[in-house]
């Protein structure tokens, strides 16, 4: 009977000859059964069996729970709409989620030369990176696609856009297993990729099943990118979505923007925004039939953002809210992660599996995981 204790139940299964079905998918969450014990059954309660017939169960994980992130001594003033959003929002269980940047932190030609401006030292602008004669094309934004400078689109966007889910899902404290270069376009060696399209795969959390995180960026093949112009905001229409994106965008007659992470919960979609600081239901319906979730955390006051904070966190001698130690290091080198598949994809190896310290499946990609210093710019550790 429904609620009946599952020992108990396959004893009066075995005492008829029954066959119990309780496949580990159909397990669900449940705030009115307790976990282990079972919600429904099909054939219902009451209804007639013949010897041999069989029993399918609905096992309870119990209630759904969110791990929340380690906030001792922390002031808890920024990233709060999306841990109020994921803590009570009811679109259950997470395994699926889509992030995507319209940036093109990339080119497919070799920058040109130049003359130096005057008064510029070019010696402290390379910095620890290796020496290399002056381009103009350098100097802007155009510094962020070029390797030993910046770090591409993924290292541009990624520590934004990723914000979210690692805050929402509690992966600060749980790096990724694998990281797997799907697709990529790789044109100038000095560069990092015009495209990609990479996955991430985090393991079980307290609370939380395995989570697969997809992250692409880019524009297409056939989309010209010159010295001339800046693509580092792309075009719609240039941009390479993640096609549940466009599917959603056509079913519902919606708008998911050129930048966002879409969470697939079991029981509908959320969208969140570049920084975490805008949601949407997918559809927007949906917000009719869940409940709004009560708010658990403290906002930062009016005019005051992330800056504010972090100074404040100095003031008063604390930890700041996304400190560096338990937060930024941890979301950062789960980005860079991405970089590190991209260049090993270059060797013929697009899948990293990691152990949180090292690549364990191709020692040869440890090396993109450190940085070599120019000679007079070394790091004493």
């Amino acid at each position: 009977t429904v609620a009946s204790a599952r020992t108990e139940m396959k004893a009066l299964i075995e005492r008829y000859s029954l066959t119990l079905e309780a496949p580990e998918e159909s397990r669900q969450f449940s705030d009115e059964v307790a976990a282990d014990y079972i919600i429904s059954t099909d054939p219902k309660a009451g209804e007639a069996l013949k010897k041999g017939d069989t029993i399918r169960i609905v096992v309870s994980k119990g209630p759904q729970t969110v791990t929340v992130p380690p906030f001792t001594n922390i002031h808890i003033v920024q990233v709060t709409s999306q841990l109020d959003a994921m803590m009570g929002l009811q679109i259950g269980d997470v395994t699926e989620v889509y992030s995507y940047s319209d940036r093109c932190n990339s080119n497919d030609f070799r920058p040109q030369g130049g003359t130096l401006p005057k008064g510029m030292d070019w010696d402290l602008w390379v910095g620890p990176a290796e020496m290399r004669p002056y381009r103009r094309s350098y100097l802007g934004q155009r510094w962020y696609d070029i390797r030993g400078f910046g770090n591409g689109s993924l290292g541009n966007m990624g520590n934004h856009v990723l914000d979210a889910p690692f805050w929402a899902l509690n992966l600060m404290g749980t790096p990724p297993t694998s990281v797997t270069m799907e697709d990529m376009s790789y044109v100038c060696p000095e560069s990092w990729p015009t495209r990609e399209t990479i996955t991430y795969e985090f393991p079980a959390r307290p609370g939380m099943d395995p989570v697969t995180l997809h992250w692409m960026d880019g524009i297409k093949d056939d989309v010209p990118i010159d010295e001339d112009v800046q693509y580092h905001y792309a075009k719609r229409e240039w941009m390479s979505f993640p096609p549940i994106v466009l599917e959603l965008e056509k079913k519902f007659k919606m708008n998911l923007g050129n930048i966002g992470t879409l969470f697939m919960g079991e029981k509908g979609i959320l969208w969140a925004g570049q920084f975490g600081n805008a949601y949407q239901f997918v559809p927007m319906s949906l917000k009719k039939t869940l409940p709004v979730p009560p708010k658990k955390f403290r906002r930062l006051a009016k005019g005051k953002s992330h800056v504010h904070e972090f100074f404040d966190a100095i003031r008063e001698g604390r930890k700041a809210n996304a400190d560096f130690v338990d937060y930024g290091v941890p979301l950062v080198k789960t980005v860079l992660l991405g970089n590190v598949v991209a260049l090993a994809a270059r060797d013929g190896r697009p899948r990293v599996e990691w152990d949180g310290k090292a690549v364990t499946n191709n020692p040869a990609a440890n090396a993109y995981c450190r940085t070599t210093y120019r000679k007079g710019w070394e790091i004493e550790i």
